[in-house]
Parts: structure tokens; sequence; C-alpha cells
């Protein structure tokens, strides 16, 4: 504001007073009505600081949210047209059949932009169909980093521990997976990747996986909060 400097002046002219006519130059009653005047004026520099800042600071506060609200427009549109790359990308690569090609275009659109829907979980996929279980792991963890709630990702990591037979691993995120979302136990009992944990897991998993199954059944029927 351009006058910030007005009750600092009013501050420094009653320091000057007082100094010049203190109470050695001045009778008592004197000496208490410079006192007086010189509080006066500080009074009147601060009431005109307030009067200016009054006036400016509405102009202030316009030109403070324009900026912010510029520089948000100006984010936004960029994290839209990496949105759109990065989306281009991820459906041109569902016709590729070449997998290494298919993969380098989705590491391309991870790299535009790393949280953009279904990107990571394509990738995962591309990694295991070229039998890079570790990469596609990988691909579908980092999935769920930027989206909790992607039951679908969840579903694949069961999906891919289950071919390997690690069983324990494969209850776990078919667990997680119904916990947060119960319908796609429709998803599991339909999905041939889980033939293996149905009809040839050792019996205490086949049964684990049951009773997961039968539990997302009910929560399904009689929504409730998730446990």
């Amino acid at each position: 504001m351009r006058y910030w400097w007005a009750p600092f002046v009013a501050v420094v002219l009653v320091a000057v007073i007082l100094g010049v006519w203190g109470p050695s130059g001045l009778p008592d009653t004197g000496y208490l009505l410079t006192v007086v005047a010189a509080i006066a004026l500080a009074g009147l520099g601060f009431a005109l600081y307030g009067w200016f800042a009054a006036k400016e600071l509405p102009e202030l506060i316009e030109r403070v949210v324009e900026e912010r609200l510029a520089r948000i427009e100006k984010e936004l549109r960029g994290l839209t047209y990496r949105q759109q790359e990065a989306m281009q990308k991820i459906v041109a690569s569902y016709a590729v059949d070449d997998t290494d090609r298919k993969i380098a275009l989705l590491k391309q659109a991870v790299d535009i932009q790393p949280d953009a829907y279904n990107a990571y979980v394509a990738l995962g996929y591309a990694f295991w169909e070229k039998g890079d279980l570790l990469q596609a792991q990988e691909c579908f963890m980092k999935d769920l980093e930027s989206h909790p709630d992607n039951h679908q990702a969840a579903s694949d990591l069961a999906a891919l521990y289950c071919e390997q037979e690690e069983w324990v691993s494969a209850l776990h995120w078919l667990k997680r997976a119904l916990r947060m979302n119960p319908s796609c136990w429709r998803d599991f009992e339909s999905d041939t990747r889980f033939d293996k944990l149905r009809q040839d897991a050792p019996e205490p998993h086949s049964d684990t996986y049951r009773r997961l199954i039968e539990d997302a059944r009910r929560r399904e029927a009689t929504p409730g909060p998730k446990a």
C-alpha cells in the first residue's frame, strides 16, 4: 500500500516533539498539552493510514484474487492437456499387438500423467503378457497408490498371485478388492484366472475363498460401513 509510512511518520513526529520540548523545557501544564497534542497527531496519522488502507484494500484483494485465479486456470489447462495426451496413448496402446510397443506407449502415458486413469493397470497387463510378473506387480501397486479404492487393481494383484499359486497373497488381495467393492464377487466367480484357487488350491485356501465370496454377497445385500 502506498501510505504504509503514515503511522511511522506520526510516531517519529511524536518522538521529535517530546524530545525537543521535554519536561525540562516546559512547565508541567505545557508539557502535558504537548504530550496530548503529540498523541493526537499520532492518532491522526493512524487514522490517515486507515482511511487510505480502506480505500486501497478492495483493489488489492481483487488483484490478488485475479492473480490466483489466473494461476489456477493455467494449472488446470496444463493438467487437462496432460490427461488428454496420456489418455490418447493409453487408448492407442489397446490397438497395438506388439507387446514391447504397447509397453513403450504406456510408459509414455505414465510419464506424462502418472495418475492417469487405468494407465498403470494397462501397463501391468502388458508386462504380465510379456511374462515380467515383477514389473506387472509393481504397476498394479503404483495404480493403488494413486487410486486407493480401485478394486480392479487389487483384483489383478489377486489374479497375478493366483497364477503363481501364492495362495495367501492371492487371498489377501482378493479380500482387499471385496472390501473396496463387495459387488465384484461376481467378477471373481466368473473369472477363469481364479479357477486354480477354486479347484486346485489346498482346502484351507479354497475354503477361505468361498467364505470371502459369501461374506461379500451378504454385505452387498445389506450395505454398511466397510470393515
